[in-house]
């Protein structure tokens, strides 16, 4: 299937301690919530997850995006997600919170 190329970078001011935001986003099931246009976030594996959003249609078209990202984490202050490319993924992810 073709994946298509998309950018998106948002900049959000969190006013809460470091820590507890860290705790927030490292949850990526419970903060999925978070992203526009997510229907389910489940586990797919070890700091492993797949990501379904909910369908789109124009017309006669619909997509459903889905992919599934591996996250890492220093601890402190830093995220990172890059896609696995696992079966039925249909997008490419990479990026840090």
């Amino acid at each position: 299937m073709a994946k298509f190329p998309t950018e998106v970078e948002r900049t959000t001011t969190l006013r809460v301690p470091l820590a507890q935001a860290y705790a927030f986003f490292w949850d990526v099931v419970g903060s999925a919530h978070c992203i526009p246009g997510v229907d389910r976030c489940e586990s797919a594996g070890e700091n492993t997850y797949r990501f379904i959003f909910q369908e789109r249609s124009t017309g006669p078209v619909s997509m459903v995006i889905r992919y599934t990202a591996q996250y890492t984490g220093n601890g402190t202050d830093e995220i990172r997600f890059r896609g696995v490319g696992a079966s039925g993924d249909n997008t490419d992810i990479d990026g840090v919170i």
